[in-house]
């Protein structure tokens, strides 16, 4: 897709879909040493351990949305940062689950779970430490 739409150097510019931005974030998390996605994310077919790239990039997809989106008032690296440490928090609460083949965590039904209650979990971090960080939302999770 990225060869056929043309390269993106500011994904803050305002033709930057959802789409696009979703995919950049969720192949970042996938390349980044310390994120906790870490070659978790499928770009392939293949059953491995780990949740598929469109999977995540539809779950992402409406919170970033520019205009709509739950965190369109966040910047793209912003945006970034707050995934990051949300998947920081749920790999330090559930680690055991986080690294097995048998969990659900990582797979379809347990990680659509987890998106639907990551902006349920947001506000209620903010509300009640302040500050969005791993610590907090592990306090949080715990």
């Amino acid at each position: 897709m990225n060869l056929l739409e043309g390269d993106v150097e500011d994904f803050d510019g305002e033709g930057v879909t959802a789409e696009r931005r979703a995919r950049k974030i969720a192949l970042r998390l996938n390349k980044t040493d310390e994120s906790p996605l870490y070659e978790r994310v499928r770009t392939t077919g293949e059953a491995s351990l780990g949740i598929s790239l469109n999977e995540l990039v539809t779950q992402i997809r409406d919170y970033v949305e520019p205009k709509t989106g739950k965190l369109c008032d966040l910047g793209f690296e912003q945006q970034y940062e707050v995934f990051e440490i949300y998947f920081r928090s749920i790999k330090a609460v559930f680690l055991e689950q986080w690294d097995t083949h048998k969990s659900y965590i990582l797979k379809i039904v347990g990680f659509g779970g987890l998106m639907k209650a990551f902006y349920k979990i947001l506000n209620l971090v903010m509300r009640k430490y302040q500050i969005f960080n791993s610590e907090n939302r592990i306090k949080l999770l715990q």
